[in-house]
């Protein structure tokens, strides 16, 4: 390109093939006679004038470029010049059949283009070729509909304005808007404001005539094959159909189902299906080895670059007696596809074929780790290693309208939880953009019985035992296996860098007009595939991304199995290698499998089991097995007991160079159960796991109790960096006491005093520092999260350390407090009366950490705390605000907690709302003052049956499914914490109060003695 054609393009602001692109409709559509820009003139024009571009330079640099004529614009030419309907009809029809009158003449030309070349081959009886134009028809304009219907609506709101459209109603004026714009000057009017528009309806269109040409020839070519391999029934006769829409574009092709005038369908694929073919090898070899398995595979024909495979029809079981039968498959396809490193296996490519999960999409396979290291989290690097990695298991998305599982044992929400566009008012001369949350997909992946979807957790046993069995027939015959693995060395497979969302909420907002109008604009929109990540492959991939995007296609990344060199969509190298290809990693894989691996792989098929547990209120479980009460408990069978529950710690502990981290299920957002390496917080993550394991440590002087404790903090300094560099991050950490950085600043400090280790110390302190920032713009008052907890936190961490600036924090939380309840009248008034997040945590705070005035209002709010706690534990029954109230020094008419003889051992032992919780309640109390006989009676009782319950049974943890987790609140460590505490109190503070080493004691009420003795 010259430099006149160079300055003008750098002028404007625009690559130069955008400006000529744009230039090349401009010089097409734009009468001859006067280009002189004025008050009507085009937006092309005024651009110029604005840059003080004359278009006769422009159109002489352009020309130096290389002509004006790129094949998307010469259908752009055809389709405008071509048609011209200028009769002003009604469409029947709602408003997408009228847009789709508007592009109805790229439509046309696609429908004639693929008459024309497959009449050019011949005649042949075996496709209805007007019903398959038909079917291509009707795909391609939705998609051009869908392209362009921002920008119509965009116009249609302009001529609504200038008062250009004639009608009685704002349906006539409607259709006068769609008429007014299907003719050829109207196109061409639009295309020259929008050329990136007219670019990718001729792109969409192009590529249709494409691929409908090469389906056509493919099939007229493989037919004989086609019938005699996959209709084992017989010939299905002439093709009449064709549905494009089940998969994502890639390279202008979409998977499509076929159709048949006998009945019969069958599903073509326009890219290499030869994994397919080897996962049913597979499903042979496990069939042979599991007695009785009976594992589906799909029948597919192979052919270069493409094939063709059986469509298979969901059908419910004939019985639900066999829902087990479907789950035990299913839970050896999890340990099969586990075993070739699968992932992607969600909702759409599982089908329920009766009693049994068939895989229709295979095309992930032997995918490769990405990230070598999770960012140095070895939990976060075992989860992506492991059974979580298929998609098979349970995958909540979270979005603004709730949680949906994409999983090929979810998919069974009614609508997506994600946003979508839609139209207010639509099919008017009023309509308008408004987001609604999207559509689910209709999931044909559950068992059914009838027209019931049945629910995985309820066959959890049938799927557990199915991957245990083909695990362990896997492992048995690994070297049998592994020759199967490498027949796959030089297949293809897709790698997926980003979730297909990303990509389609990019074409999606993409349709924006001002991005249709100027191609850099549209540019700039897709280059955030860049900046996302300023690191690693995708940085080098992203100009790929964009190529494909702006092709109108879903990005896609292939490899062979056993190399690791990344393909793009053409299969051409990128340059991009990845450290280990995914077929080696399986091998490696393989040959690691044995019991461990397997238990290990067990807990999170479980753990993602709980996740589809609707979230509910903190409420505690009992089994009805009563047990004896048992004498007192010995405090060295308590210390006993909390070392099983380190010992179980150690052993499930995840082990990287520097670093250890659990993985846990926990609750987010008060919604939803999810599974997650642990974080930094003090209640679910791993500063309350090292806290537990560094006072057992300290309370029994074995050392890989303090070992550990050490290596699970040794990411937190970096942890708060990360925190601190995004402000928003802080703010939604909180200062709160147990779930925010109140939480983490007491941890940093009691682990710090723990380790004797000067660095968490100076973490501490740090965290004191963002929990003052954040404290000052949050609006919670509560303890778990706000400022109640913090207070108590930061009044923790000045006792121990000596901060000041803990007490300044501490100071400010108190008068906060103060005002929000100002008057005793203010919004305190309406929060719940339970501890963690309520009033009785408020009192609890301000009544012993406050000044004079802040402890008279504390004594005020922790007194009405009872009157509406709810039915649970310490976090929000009347457990907790017992404990408010006695420790404020009042009276109050709540009886003590005490447990019916016959309600049997206790099934949640957990801190937060499960028995631990009461015990600490109670404990606590006791160690302020007397108490009723009756009611130590009941906390020994209490301890009893759970020390019985540690020691004969599994402990059960406050999460769904009782599963064993490992957070503080929740999970093991809490359960061991709290029987540390009872076995030692006077060494151990209470971590559900935030006390400091050397606690304060507080009165117990002597009338309120009285009043529980009588």
């Amino acid at each position: 390109m010259d430099s006149t054609a160079a300055g003008i393009a750098s002028a404007a602001g625009l690559a130069p093939g955008w400006w000529t692109n744009a230039l090349a409709l401009h010089e097409r559509f734009t009468p001859a006679p006067s280009r002189t820009p004025h008050a009507n003139a085009d937006p092309f024009e005024l651009r110029l004038a604005d840059l003080g571009l004359d278009p006769a330079d422009v159109a002489n640099a352009a020309a130096a470029v290389g002509g004006l004529a790129p094949a998307w614009a010469d259908i752009v030419d055809e389709v405008v010049l071509g048609a011209d309907h200028t009769e002003n009809r009604r469409v029947d029809g709602d408003w997408e059949v009228a847009f789709g009158q508007v592009f109805a003449p790229f439509v046309a030309f696609a429908a004639e283009r693929i008459t024309a070349a497959f009449t050019a081959g011949g005649p042949s009886e075996s496709v209805d070729l007007d019903a398959f134009v038909a079917a291509v028809s009707r795909t391609l304009t939705d998609r051009l509909v869908a392209t362009g219907t921002r920008t119509l609506v965009t116009e249609l709101r302009l001529h609504a304005d200038r008062g250009a459209l004639v009608g009685r109603d704002p349906v006539s004026r409607f259709h006068d808007f769609v008429a007014q714009m299907s003719t050829g000057t109207a196109r061409a009017r639009l295309f020259t404001r929008y050329p990136v528009l007219a670019r990718l309806l001729a792109q969409m269109t192009d590529a249709a005539v494409t691929a409908a040409v090469e389906l056509l020839d493919r099939f007229r070519q493989d037919r004989h094959d086609v019938v005699t391999t996959l209709f084992p029934d017989g010939d299905p006769g002439v093709l009449v159909g064709a549905d494009f829409g089940l998969g994502d574009p890639h390279r202008g092709r979409s998977v499509a189902t076929l159709a048949f005038s006998g009945g019969a369908r069958l599903v073509y694929k326009p890219r290499d299906v030869t994994l397919q073919r080897h996962l049913a090898g597979m499903v042979a070899w496990l069939n042979d080895h599991v007695e009785g398995l009976g594992l589906r595979a799909v029948p597919t024909l192979v052919r270069e670059g493409y094939g063709w495979s059986a469509y298979v029809e969901a059908a419910p079981l004939t019985d639900v007696a066999l829902a087990d039968r479907f789950y035990f498959r299913q839970g050896a396809l999890l340990a099969l596809l586990h075993a070739v490193r699968a992932t992607d296996m969600h909702y759409a490519n599982v089908i329920a074929a009766g009693d049994t999960p068939v895989v229709v999409d295979v095309e992930t396979l032997f995918h490769p780790a990405l990230t070598a290291d999770q960012g140095g989290d070895p939990a976060a690097a075992a989860l992506a290693d492991s059974v979580y990695r298929t998609a098979l298991l349970p995958l909540i998305a979270v979005g603004d309208h709730g949680t949906w599982d994409l999983s090929g044992l979810g998919g069974d929400a009614d609508r997506s939880p994600v946003s979508r566009v839609s139209w207010q008012d639509a099919g008017t001369d009023r309509m308008r953009l408004v987001r609604v949350a999207a559509e689910a997909r209709t999931a044909s992946n559950r068992p059914r019985a009838g027209t019931e979807a049945l629910e995985p957790r309820a066959h959890q046993a049938a799927l557990c035992d199915g991957f245990r069995t083909a695990h362990d027939r896997i492992a048995a015959h690994k070297s049998a296996f592994a020759e199967l693995v490498r027949a796959c060395e030089n297949v293809l497979t897709r790698v997926v860098f980003r979730p297909t969302w990303i990509y389609t909420s990019m074409l999606d907002e993409s349709t924006h007009p001002d991005l249709l109008a100027d191609g850099l604009s549209r540019d700039r929109a897709l280059a955030m595939l860049c900046s996302a990540t300023a690191t690693g492959p995708l940085r080098r991939l992203a100009a790929h991304e964009i190529a494909d995007l702006w092709a109108g296609d879903v990005p896609m990344f292939t490899m062979t199995a056993g190399r690791a060199v990344v393909c793009d969509s053409a299969g051409d190298p990128t340059g991009v290698r990845l450290p280990t290809p995914g077929l080696h990693q399986a091998l490696d894989a393989l040959d690691a499998m044995d019991d461990t691996t397997r238990r290990d792989q067990e807990w999170v098929v479980a753990a993602t089991l709980a996740t589809r547990s609707q979230a509910t209120a903190h409420v505690a479980d009992h089994v009805a097995e009563p047990l004896p009460a048992g004498a007192p408990a010995d405090p060295d069978a308590l210390i006993a007991a909390a070392c099983t529950m380190g010992d179980r710690l150690v052993a499930s502990a995840h082990r990287g160079r520097e670093r250890v981290n659990w993985l846990g299920v926990e609750l987010v957002e008060e919604r939803q159960w999810l599974v997650l390496p642990l974080g930094a917080g003090l209640a679910t993550g791993y500063l309350g796991v090292a806290l537990f394991l560094a006072q057992l440590g300290a309370a029994t002087g074995i050392a890989r109790y303090t070992e550990h404790a050490a290596l699970a903090v040794r990411a937190l300094p970096t942890a708060l960096g990360h925190i601190a560099s995004r402000p928003a991050l802080v703010d939604a950490v909180g200062c709160g006491g147990l779930t925010g950085l109140g939480g983490i600043a007491y941890g940093a400090a009691r682990v710090g005093a723990l380790l004797d280790d000067a660095g968490l110390r100076d973490a501490a302190e740090f965290a004191v520092g963002l929990a003052g920032e954040v404290a000052g713009r949050t609006t919670d008052p509560t303890w778990t999260a706000g400022h109640a907890g913090c207070l108590a936190a930061m009044t923790a961490v000045h006792t121990d350390l000596g901060f000041s600036a803990a007490a300044d924090v501490a100071n400010d939380c108190a008068e906060l407090l103060g005002a929000f309840f100002a008057g005793r009248d203010g919004p305190g008034a309406g929060l719940p009366g339970g501890f963690a997040r309520g009033r009785a945590g408020i009192g609890w705070a301000l009544a012993n950490h406050g000044s004079p005035a802040h402890a008279d209002l504390g004594r005020h709010v922790a007194s009405t705390a009872t009157a509406d706690a709810a039915r649970g534990g310490w976090c929000s029954g009347p457990a907790g605000a017992l404990l408010a109230v006695a420790s404020a020094g009042i009276g109050a008419d709540t009886p003590w907690p005490e447990p019916d003889p016959d309600v049997g051992r206790p099934g949640d032992l957990s801190l937060c709302h499960g028995e631990l919780g009461v015990v600490e309640v109670l404990g606590a109390l006791g160690r302020q003052g007397p108490v009723p006989d009756d009611i130590a009676v009941g906390l020994r009782r209490r301890v009893s049956r759970v020390l019985a319950t540690v020691q004969h049974d599994e402990p059960w943890c406050g999460v769904p499914d009782r599963l064993a987790t490992p957070g503080l609140l929740n999970g093991l460590s809490g359960i061991g914490y709290a029987l540390l505490r009872l076995a030692a109190p006077d060494t151990t503070p209470s971590v559900l109060l935030l006390e400091p080493a050397d606690p304060p004691r507080f009165p117990v009420s002597p009338a309120r003695t009285e009043r529980n003795r009588g």
